[in-house]
């Protein structure tokens, strides 16, 4: 069966045409180093499946041809000789079975864990690309200011209306800011590169950056939610170390005195023998035959019936030990088995906390986008009178200071208007990174892969 899970856009009054996952800013050089880690672990991961496999059936063969030439010493020349032999097996081993699942299940799981690193890595990164760029807005925007207060202050010290400890605490300020700055352009830089070197678009981010009417590319964005009838891979992995246990109690309460039975047989005629076995090895059923030739031989037949039986006592501290280690992980099963339900309420109550976050950061982004609109027509619209007024009344002086002044009422808004809505920017960017890490909780935990997660296809 086939699951189609889907990103949905959630309806806003200004909604973003969100481009295809493989295009998207974030969501694209993340799948990219998803996939790129899951080709790493790829090879690691066919060879446990086989290895899952042959220990699941038991099955093995063999092929020998083994050329070779015999000196003997009634004849001068040497004579050639050939030996060719072929042989399968078969061994039901529940043990080795049970062993290969359980690290096949510890392979899967670490490579999935690695790949959702991998996309959290990328996503962090961009997420530190904004922010570090709005952490340098921020902080240039506090100099002009600090500056302002520290000449206000030089200039009240030379007045004698201030007391010193004033243009003191001035110009702490304004070094405070600009050691702020220093730092936010030093990080800014770390975060530049950072995601560069991740397949992060830096220059587009930054052209992003530089429209702030232009909703954020995670804007709209939503992870479904995973299905409650999906296992938990903790359960898995439980149930699996529970069927191991009991293997090997089983391998032990079974078999613990009598070791070994087998019998064998093995026909030789005309230089072809022919072997084969039957037998249980500590409750193991397995068999094996051969074939070889070498053209040479005398007709022989033989019958072997054996068996092995433990004299001593130290079977039943084995038997202990076994008993005890199925105990524990039937416990252990039980107990993650108790905590399911209330571990995914939880991660699911997170989860809707952490979306509700986004959704107020969503619709205070939407505001301060309408606030800079209308700001930026009352601006352009001031501006528009001014220029009529210094092309139709040169000579207005009183006319045209008032429209200047008004122009410089509407500018100054609308830089703290942008200032605000950057702020508000770098709380969408937090609260869509808790957003992500508390979606990630749910889908690790079920072993899907992120690209599933945002529109590919998953087989139960």
């Amino acid at each position: 069966m086939l699951a189609l899970i889907v990103a949905t856009s959630v309806a806003r009054a200004e909604p973003s045409t969100a481009p295809d996952v493989a295009t998207h800013p974030v969501w694209g050089p993340a799948l990219a180093a998803e996939a790129a880690s899951l080709a790493a672990d790829a090879p690691a991961r066919a060879a446990a499946a086989g290895t899952t496999l042959r220990a699941a059936h038991g099955l093995s063969g063999w092929a020998q041809l083994r050329p070779g030439v015999t000196w003997r010493s009634s004849s001068p020349d040497p004579a050639p000789a050939l030996t060719a032999a072929a042989g399968a097996a078969w061994r039901l081993d529940p043990v080795a079975a049970a062993t290969a699942r359980l690290d096949q299940h510890r392979g899967d799981v670490a490579a999935h864990e690695r790949a959702l690193r991998a996309v959290r890595t990328v996503t962090s990164a961009y997420v530190a690309l904004r922010r570090a760029h709005i952490a340098v807005d921020l902080a240039e925007a506090a100099l002009p200011a600090r500056r302002a207060t520290l000449q206000r202050a030089e200039a009240g010290l030379l007045a004698g209306s201030v007391p010193p400890h004033q243009a003191d605490v001035a110009r702490l300020d304004l070094e405070r800011s600009e050691a702020s700055l220093e730092r936010a352009s030093r990080d800014f830089a770390a975060a530049r590169r950072a995601a560069a070197q991740l397949g992060i678009d830096v220059d587009g981010a930054a052209a992003q950056h530089q429209r702030p009417l232009v909703p954020e590319p995670l804007e709209g964005w939503r992870l479904p939610p995973a299905p409650d009838d999906l296992p938990h891979e903790t359960l898995l992995r439980h149930r699996l170390e529970r069927d191991l246990a009991a293997a090997r109690l089983e391998r032990r309460g079974g078999w613990g005195v009598l070791d070994d039975v087998r019998i064998e047989a093995s026909v030789r005629e005309q230089g072809t023998r022919v072997r084969a076995a039957a037998g249980l090895d500590q409750g193991r059923p397995h068999a094996w035959a051969d074939v070889t030739w070498t053209g040479t031989g005398s007709d022989v037949w033989s019958v072997g019936i054996s068996a092995r039986v433990r004299v001593d006592d130290t079977w039943r501290a084995d038997l202990e030990r076994a008993e005890r280690a199925h105990a524990e992980a039937a416990a252990a099963l039980a107990l993650a088995e108790a905590e399911a339900a209330w571990s995914a309420l939880e991660a699911r109550r997170a989860l809707a906390e952490a979306e509700s976050d986004v959704a107020f950061a969503e619709r205070s982004l939407a505001l301060g986008r309408a606030a800079l609109h209308d700001l930026a027509a009352e601006l352009a619209a001031a501006t528009a009178e001014r220029r009529a007024l210094a092309r139709d009344a040169p000579h207005d002086q009183a006319a045209l200071a008032a429209a200047t002044a008004r122009v410089e009422r509407f500018e100054a808004a609308y830089r703290r208007a942008e200032l605000g809505h950057q702020r508000e920017r770098d709380a969408f960017l937090r609260a869509w990174e808790r957003y992500l890490r508390e979606a990630e909780r749910l889908w690790a935990g079920v072993g899907w892969p992120f690209s599933a997660v945002l529109g590919g296809h998953v087989g139960e």
